[in-house]
């Protein structure tokens, strides 16, 4: 003899399920402390089984993670673009967007040796290798060449004296 409840409480769902998953919601939220400390006792008692499933998994479908976040940067280019770089100031330099901003402004847009507007994207972000004290916001060209000469005012100089014609 097989039990209709299964069957009533399917047809009982699919005729009230607003009011249904509402009460649920509602339980929940009267309840949560509970839940969660049921949850946290539960992943205590059970770790190492936890992690072994989730460490067989990601080796059984190494696509699948990947494919996860390969999928939502597709969808999201500018926004994970945009948090990369935000990221990429704190931590290099410890600029926030608007101390990037406020830079930008107070140089008109104009890289801070050339006077030119940075010919795509942002300008570069000018340090001190040594003390890792920003300087200025330089234009792509203006950046490499201070790279090329490895920050030397020397080397700077002698480049000035041989583009003035003095190669004594």
């Amino acid at each position: 003899m097989t039990s209709n409840k299964g069957k009533n409480y399917k047809k009982y769902y699919d005729t009230h399920r607003e009011a249904v998953n509402a009460q649920r919601r509602k339980y929940y939220a009267e309840h949560k402390e509970e839940f969660n400390s049921r949850q946290i006792e539960y992943y205590a008692k059970h770790k190492k089984e936890i992690c072994a499933r989730q460490t067989k998994y990601q080796r059984e479908h190494p696509a699948a993670q990947r494919g996860c976040q390969a999928r939502y940067r597709a969808g999201h280019k500018q926004e994970v673009a945009r948090r990369s770089r935000e990221r990429q100031l704190m931590k290099k330099y410890g600029l926030s967007p608007e101390d990037y901003n406020k830079m930008v402004t107070l140089q008109k847009g104009l890289c801070a040796i050339c006077k030119h507007p940075p010919n795509k994207g942002n300008l570069f972000i000018d340090h001190n290798h040594s003390t890792g004290k920003v300087r200025g916001l330089l234009c792509h060209k203006c950046n490499i060449a201070l790279g090329h000469v490895d920050n030397s005012v020397a080397t700077l100089r002698a480049a000035i004296k041989y583009l003035a014609g003095d190669t004594k």
